[in-house]
């Protein structure tokens, strides 16, 4: 079955994509495959101030970008 926090097998990259609100960040990603399936690999929320804290965009690329995701 699926486990979020790995990369399944068949996944060729994967996306992140971020909603960006006033008091925080949503975020989701999802890996491709070659044939056009994808899966959700992981999300989540994570409190900030977006529009007024550089340390709050630091802390989303710390948590979301710079973490590895292991392979299945």
């Amino acid at each position: 079955g699926l486990v979020l926090g790995r990369v399944p097998h068949g996944v060729r990259f994967l996306t992140c994509s971020v909603d960006v609100q006033l008091a925080y960040f949503e975020w989701l990603i999802r890996g491709w495959g070659i044939n056009g399936e994808s899966w959700v690999v992981g999300h989540g929320k994570m409190l900030g101030e977006p529009a007024t804290s550089p340390d709050s965009w630091d802390a989303l690329l710390r948590q979301v970008y710079m973490t590895p995701v292991p392979l299945a």
